[in-house]
């Protein structure tokens, strides 16, 4: 039988409109009368240090089926309303979505992030919380509360889209300060209703609507780098960028996007944009890649929003049929593969329409027949080649997963032979990294089980120490296969509970902080009040992370140091 999981009726009745699945959580923490952070998130995920995220949610069927489906929301809608992922998913691939959405449901957003290419984007992977004050405002008259809008946390909106205003960053959780809290707008540091709201510059009103408008239209899509390789080039073209028949110039498409994008260059996320001139360029070729998955969105909003101005030019471009110009002629003649030189496109024409053999279109261009050959390939192009029966048997070992060294020393032939033939044959180097991949998969399961018999006893962290390498690669693979056998032979230890009388410590700093207040002189300290209590009870330094275990002593310090700004 298996256990049933503890089901908790939530106190919250509903979402709010545009409300993030952390502003619900929040609201949780709030209604459900915890003074502890950590007691309301053991509440929603059984555990006190899972789930707490504010951008990217994580352990989400846990919390689904221990809320006992009270929200009458389904996983597919919660990520789909309530959270910041259309924004990223649409750019992925399918097969990189699917793991990511079971992340999100099973496991830490740390891998989440790494899959959606935060880690490498240089636009950095924080996602600050942003409100907006006549926003919150109006939320306290209609719902007598503040939350989190999603529309204000979408990377790189940071104006109202009602309001057209300036949104505020709070200063919590962010960059590791009280990551673990659940917190609405009015429990930010710097709230402040009564201060004046700022306006948005036109551009950066603009931009956000162009944010929203992508996240909202593409989701249950999915985006097509050749198509928008395609659809940038024609475009491009038509405005006079074009270099040539079959070129760019891409030093002045830089220039004018980068002339552009200084409109919107002041957004946090847009630090990580070259400044340098001569750097410029190389942004173009990142947005104009084919293969893009591996680029932050933010790229090709930046771009769209310079070349296009609004999302729904883009849409009308994106999803035409129609050609550049100067692009047609190479479009007819070459296969449906962009960014090919001339020699390419007469090698490959010659081929294709006048059925030439690799050897005579490669005297005819003027280039080496392995190089026609490879280009054949890469382009899905047959050719009728004569193939030895040694190369039959480097086909035959390539497909079994080995080395290409291990290949050309056991069959005796030499690494160039089997390097060329994984280039001039179409998928067999694809064919060949699966069966690496296969293989390695197998041996390195089979090592791991052998660890684990050997050692029945030994915990994970133990079986590490004797093999880093083969649990770094499960780890990064198949962590749930890795945590489920190693696991499987050890037998569970005493709980292990904290044995710290936090009541008692919070008592006695409070009484500390009291007595700190009652004999403080005003003027006396030649720093801040802040800085001169720290001084004073430097224990307060060390437990500021644990603020949510010590309600009296940070209540009081927060009110002093309040009303010492007040004073001031």
């Amino acid at each position: 039988m298996t256990a049933k999981p503890n089901l908790h009726r939530m106190e919250v009745s509903g979402w709010l409109p545009n409300e993030t699945l952390y502003s619900l959580f929040a609201r949780e923490h709030v209604l459900s009368l915890q003074s502890r952070a950590g007691a309301t998130t053991q509440r929603l995920f059984g555990h006190s240090r899972q789930g707490d995220r504010h951008d990217i949610p994580a352990h989400v069927d846990t919390f689904l089926s221990r809320s006992g489906g009270s929200l009458k929301t389904s996983f597919s809608d919660l990520v789909a309303h309530h959270t910041i992922l259309p924004f990223y998913l649409p750019w992925r691939s399918a097969r990189c979505e699917e793991e990511i959405l079971a992340e999100v449901k099973r496991n830490s957003s740390g891998r989440t992030k790494s899959l959606l290419g935060l880690m490498s984007s240089r636009f950095g992977a924080a996602h600050p919380l942003k409100y907006c004050p006549l926003c919150c405002t109006s939320d306290v008259k209609m719902y007598s509360t503040t939350y989190w809008h999603r529309d204000h946390q979408y990377p790189g909106a940071w104006s109202c889209p009602t309001h057209f205003c300036k949104l505020t960053a709070a200063s919590t959780k962010a960059n590791g300060i009280g990551r673990f809290l659940w917190i609405l707008p009015h429990d930010d540091p710097q709230f402040d209703c009564a201060s004046p709201a700022t306006s948005a510059p036109a551009s950066w009103l603009s931009f956000t609507s162009l944010v929203i408008a992508s996240s909202i239209g593409l989701y249950q899509g999915r985006i097509d780098y050749r198509q928008l390789h395609d659809t940038y080039v024609n475009d491009l073209a038509l405005l006079g960028y074009g270099r040539g028949r079959r070129q760019l110039n891409l030093k002045r498409v830089a220039a004018d996007c980068a002339d552009a994008a200084m409109e919107v260059s002041e957004l946090p996320e847009f630090n990580a944009l070259p400044l340098d001139p001569e750097c410029r360029p190389g942004y173009v070729q990142t947005v104009l890649r084919l293969s893009g998955h591996s680029s932050n969105p933010l790229r090709h909003l930046l771009f769209i929003h310079w070349l296009y101005g609004t999302w729904l030019k883009f849409c009308e471009a994106y999803r035409s049929d129609r050609a550049s110009p100067s692009l047609t002629q190479l479009t007819a003649q070459s296969p449906p593969q962009a960014g090919l030189s001339a020699s390419q496109v007469e090698a490959l024409t010659l081929i294709r329409d006048r059925g030439y053999s690799a050897r005579r279109a490669a005297a005819q261009v003027g280039v080496q027949t392995e190089t026609v050959i490879r280009w054949a390939a890469k382009a899905h192009v047959p050719l009728k080649l004569r193939r030895p029966p040694r190369h039959t048997a480097v086909i035959r070992e390539l497909l079994k997963g080995k080395r290409a060294t291990d290949v050309a020393q056991t069959l005796g032939v030499k690494i160039g032979v089997v390097v060329g033939l994984l280039h001039a044959i179409p998928d067999l180097r694809q064919q060949w990294i699966t069966a690496c991949l296969e293989r390695k998969w197998r041996d390195t399961h089979r090592r791991w089980q052998q660890l684990v018999k050997r050692f029945p006893s030994a915990g994970i962290t133990a079986l590490r120490r004797r093999d880093p390498a083969d649990y770094v690669w499960l780890y990064r693979h198949d962590r749930d296969w890795l945590y489920k056998t190693s696991s499987e032979s050890v037998t569970p230890g005493p709980s292990r509970t904290s044995h710290v009388d936090w009541h008692a410590r919070d008592v006695a700093l409070a009484l500390e902080v009291r007595n700190f207040i009652a004999h403080e002189q005003p003027g006396e300290s030649s720093g801040t009040p802040r800085q001169a209590m720290l001084a004073a009870l430097p224990k307060l330094r060390c437990w500021q992370r644990r603020e949510e275990l010590l309600p009296r002593t940070f209540t009081l310090v927060h009110k002093y140091l309040a009303q010492c700004r007040k004073e001031n």
